[in-house]
């Protein structure tokens, strides 16, 4: 009985591994049933006794079971560590891609409208500087530290703690559009509740050219995503447009949490600096597809569940950008706003709020860059 028992083990146990790898559960199950059958069939018709073949039955069912759930457990584990590692490596692929995304874009959204100021204050110190204006000297000046501050915000941008404000972006805004002589207003205020409505009309008390009415309701993620719009929305004004005004306004509609909406709409796309057919001032990317100033907003702004649109105005000749952010977020969360950022962000005043920042940049007389008399200096004059 006990030989029998043991050649069945020994001929049976072997083959229920490949079998429980090999094949899927059910029909491994009935291999080693039907293997079993055979064997049993084949020692009762030797004449072994029904005893043993009993003990043998018993024996193989035993086996069976441990050896097909030990198999198939071991594949299983296999298979989780294999995978585990394919997920790990694509997990590090995935990081270096973000963190390439990142750097792209924050790098263009830093430099682009800083080298953007560098080629505007050094084409006016050039023109002042063939007119003998002593000026000339006070916008290289200028340039200089622009530069110095690019190479500041290229190192921030390095390792990852470049942030905007908004209200420090709209006083740079200002003044550099102003400088530029294109005539630049924002308004700030609340719908329904003071502030500025539908179609720039004043629906109560706001903030126009000046104060933060309003504003101070804006969490922190909210300010910092709509400073890129404002530096980007500039940023795509002075290279793409021939734009002699520039309104930016940042309204808060609904009750409670509520949306921001901020808009920036020029004129001016018709006649394209850069030679382009059809490049807008504001959101001007969006006639270059795959663009990544506006493909950068987009990404910041979908992170708080917000959205970003480009359209043509009134005879085609003006371009509006409009973003869109939930105060509350995706999550639902209702975030909390800065009040030191907020209430030092002197909207309209030409200066930005942030110790450092660059975008206070009307230091040594931005709203003041004339032509040597006093007006404002006007792109296209002759040379």
């Amino acid at each position: 009985m006990g030989a029998v028992a043991a050649m069945s083990f020994v001929t049976v146990t072997p083959l229920l591994g490949p079998l429980a790898l090999l094949l899927p559960p059910r029909r491994a199950v009935l291999g080693s049933v039907a293997l079993s059958v055979v064997l049993l069939g084949l020692f009762g018709a030797v004449g072994t006794p029904w005893r043993a073949l009993l003990v043998t039955a018993a024996l193989l069912t035993f086996s069976g079971v441990v050896v097909l759930s030990t198999a198939r457990m071991s594949g299983w584990h296999l298979t989780v560590m294999r995978e585990l590692d394919e997920a790990r490596d694509v997990q590090a692929r995935l990081a270096v891609a973000e963190e390439r995304l990142r750097f792209g874009r924050d790098l263009h959204d830093v430099m682009g409208r800083n080298m953007s100021v560098i080629a505007l204050k050094s084409e006016l110190a050039v023109r002042l500087a063939r007119r003998g204006a002593d000026s000339a000297a006070d916008q290289m000046v200028e340039v200089q530290r622009i530069a110095r501050d690019s190479q500041r915000e290229i190192q921030d941008v390095v390792r990852g703690y470049r942030e905007a404000d908004l209200f420090t972006e709209l006083a740079g805004a200002r003044s550099i559009l102003r400088a530029a002589g294109i005539d630049c207003r924002t308004e700030v205020g609340r719908t329904g509740a003071g502030g500025v409505g539908s179609g720039g009309r004043r629906t109560g008390v706001g903030a126009r050219d000046g104060g933060v009415a309003g504003a101070e309701e804006l969490p922190a993620p909210v300010r910092s995503a709509l400073g890129w719009v404002v530096r980007e929305g500039t940023t795509n004004v002075l290279r793409h447009a021939n734009a002699s005004h520039c309104v930016v306004r940042l309204r808060l509609t609904g009750e409670g949490a509520g949306t921001a909406v901020l808009t920036m709409e020029n004129d001016g796309v018709g006649d394209d600096r850069t030679g382009g057919s059809g490049a807008g001032g504001v959101g001007a990317g969006g006639a270059v597809p795959g663009g990544s100033g506006l493909a950068g907003l987009r990404e910041r702004l979908a992170e708080l569940g917000g959205t970003l649109s480009t359209e043509r105005v009134g005879d085609g000749n003006a371009y509006r950008l409009t973003a869109c952010v939930p105060l509350a977020g995706p999550g639902g969360a209702v975030g909390t706003a800065d009040g030191a950022a907020v209430a030092g962000g002197a909207v309209g005043t030409g200066r930005g709020t942030a110790p450092g920042d660059d975008a206070s940049y009307d230091s040594g007389g931005h709203d003041g860059g004339t032509s040597g008399g006093g007006r404002p200096f006007q792109r296209g004059e002759a040379r």
